[in-house]
């Protein structure tokens, strides 16, 4: 079993991206962290009725969303991997190499729609009755955030494996599932604590400079200069974590592949 250093993991993370930044950051923004936008914003405002087009649209926006965040999942991986590569040359991986890691999701994301189907009924009994959704609990918030880290963590490098190796969909499920072996909980909590602090900066940062746009440009309606800066702002944050992350794990699957035949 290949050993784990998570103190080395986040030192190559920095100097990676002291060095490479201006390459990671751009492919994040826009194949990562830009799609949710766009579709905030090409969607119709959230009180306008509903329709079937409507629907269509928000589920062709979503598998969009989706492609693209493989494709750059794939290339900031790539570039975590391989030295020297250009960003010409790690998005034309991320485009050959998004259908397995695509079909690979398809396999996870039915059970883990079950799951939590069931703690939306757990926890939100009331979900779908007469009086409507109700908000989720601080309780319920914390046990989502925790079962998807759980889960999450033993396909975390899934990403990678479809980057550097020529594996299928099964492939990259059970590759991943293997990797993670032996360094499950160093690796959950982890990536819980990431998410985590994240989490909380993100908010902090975004109240306190959403405060300042409020002041300056007016309440965040749909659709109006203080909700697309705030939006944007929200995706800058979320981008420099989304990198950070996904260079983060490449690098952990570099110790845990180490001393394994090169298939790249």
């Amino acid at each position: 079993m290949a050993s784990l250093s998570i103190s080395t993991a986040w030192t190559e993370t920095g100097r990676f991206l002291a060095r490479h930044a201006g390459l990671v950051l751009p492919i994040a923004f826009l194949f990562i962290a830009l799609p949710p936008v766009a579709n905030a914003l090409l969607l119709p405002a959230p009180d306008a009725p509903e329709s079937a087009d409507r629907a269509i649209l928000a589920l062709f926006l979503t598998f969009a969303s989706l492609l693209a965040n493989l494709i750059g999942g794939i290339a900031i991986s790539h570039l975590a991997l391989v030295p020297g590569v250009s960003v010409g040359e790690a998005l034309h991986r991320g485009l050959t190499r998004f259908l397995p890691l695509l079909g690979m999701c398809l396999l996870v994301v039915i059970p883990i729609i079950v799951l939590l189907a069931i703690l939306l009924m757990i926890f939100l009994p009331d979900a779908g009755s007469i009086r409507g959704p109700q908000p989720p609990s601080l309780l319920f918030t914390i046990v989502i955030i925790v079962a998807f880290v759980a889960i999450w963590t033993k396909f975390s490098m899934a990403t990678p494996v479809a980057a550097k190796e020529p594996a299928g969909p099964v492939e990259i499920l059970t590759r991943s599932w293997e990797l993670t072996k032996g360094h499950y909980l160093k690796l959950f909590a982890t990536f819980l604590a990431v998410t985590i602090v994240s989490w909380l900066l993100i908010l902090a940062l975004s109240s306190g400079l959403g405060v300042l746009i409020f002041l300056v440009a007016g309440p965040p309606v749909f659709g109006s200069a203080s909700f697309v800066t705030i939006t944007l702002l929200d995706t800058l944050l979320e981008t420099i974590v989304l990198a950070v992350t996904a260079v983060l794990v490449a690098r952990l699957y570099a110790q845990l592949a180490e001393g394994e035949p090169e298939t790249v």
